[in-house]
């Protein structure tokens, strides 16, 4: 054969070679190198609210569902031997609040299902701890056990005649228990960063900036309007909206519940020369500081003789950078002073400013809940 021949030959068979293998890579597909890595996610569990209340018997403590209390007498009399009159005053065991659930709960104590002559209530004052039921809106955390308080009816020494011989039955202690949104489970203490603010029906955040009329505190220490900046807000007796430019107006305008702008900065009194403080307190006072920072500002207490005579209930809820300040009250005189989800960071590790509540001297009563 000659190199003619061959070399064709051999031409024709890698011809047939490449087809082949042109043919076999069309119906091949190609295997890139790849990898995989997976994990399992936990499974969603909604929380349970469950909260129950609980009796002493004098030993143990035991669940109130479904019992009837009686109230106590010095001699133990029976139930039915037990008769109200003008000035009495009667109390149920010990009772307490249990969170059985894993949600922080919020809860009031309330006096429910009154029956018969209900006239009879009228004359009849309710207290927990002494103190108006109506103050009595506590919080706890998941499993927590809540303090002790005693429930009393006191007979007003003013009830007549006409309120002789009725009764009242079907009374019954209810605990009304709703979600607190106080954990902080999902972003650190941004939890419930973007639940409702407290503000008084018709305020918004945005009204706040909107507001022109704006009451604040002069040099002489006089409450004027003017267009200052608006930080605050209160409903007036004729239940007016106002707004002011410092905590210290509204104060001095009789002011009982306050409500700041959410996340505000803002001073007692307005004035940077001033002292960061209120006018003493005669009366109660509550301010729901919806995250407001008041700049080390003090709530002054028992600092004239009309506010250490006076029966005095203070309560700030979610304030930063705030202080209650000032002496005890006269003796015999009660005051109480509940500081829900404050700070006080201060300037340095030793500095006063970081003082949350400063009270000093021994007379009268001060009731503390931190």
């Amino acid at each position: 054969m000659s190199n003619t021949k061959l070399t064709k030959h051999a031409l024709i068979v890698s011809i047939m070679a490449m087809l082949l293998c042109v043919a076999m890579l069309v119906g091949t597909t190609f295997a890139w190198f790849t990898d995989s890595a997976s994990t399992a996610v936990n499974k969603i569990q909604a929380g349970t609210l469950d909260v129950a209340l609980e009796m002493y018997d004098g030993t143990n403590w035991e669940s109130a569902a479904g019992k009837t209390l009686t109230f106590k007498t010095q001699d133990n009399r029976a139930a039915d031997q037990i008769l109200w009159e003008p000035g009495c005053t009667y109390e149920l065991p010990q009772l307490r609040v249990v969170n059985k659930g894993n949600l922080a709960l919020k809860y009031k104590i309330q006096i429910t299902g009154i029956q018969g002559d209900a006239k009879l209530n009228e004359v009849i004052d309710w207290t927990i701890n002494d103190a108006a039921i109506n103050l009595t809106e506590k919080h706890l955390l998941a499993g927590q056990t809540g303090a002790a308080f005693t429930i009393k009816g006191h007979m007003q020494e003013t009830a007549g005649n006409e309120y002789r011989g009725l009764s009242i039955d079907g009374i019954g202690i209810t605990v009304v228990a709703t979600q607190y949104t106080y954990e902080y489970d999902s972003f650190g203490n941004q939890y419930d960063k973007n639940a409702p603010y407290v503000y008084p029906a018709g305020v918004t955040t945005e009204s706040f900036a909107q507001a022109t009329s704006v009451e604040y505190t002069n040099n002489l220490g006089d409450v004027v309007t003017g267009n200052k900046p608006a930080v605050a807000a209160y409903v007036d007796a004729s239940g007016n909206v106002k707004y002011v430019g410092d905590i210290y107006a509204a104060i001095k305008s009789n002011a009982s519940v306050i409500y700041c702008k959410k996340d505000a900065t803002l001073r007692m009194r307005e004035r940077l020369e001033d002292t960061n403080r209120t006018p003493d307190l005669t009366s109660d006072l509550t301010i729901y500081a919806n995250g407001a920072d008041f700049q080390y500002g003090q709530i002054s207490m028992n600092m004239t003789d009309a506010g250490k005579a006076a029966n005095v209930t203070v309560k700030v809820y979610d304030a930063k950078n705030i202080e209650v300040w000032g002496l005890t009250p006269n003796d015999g005189v009660t005051q109480n002073i509940v500081m829900e989800n404050c700070t006080n960071i201060g300037e340095s590790a030793t500095g006063d400013k970081g003082i949350l509540m400063y009270i000093t001297r021994n007379t009268g009563t001060v009731n503390v809940t931190v």
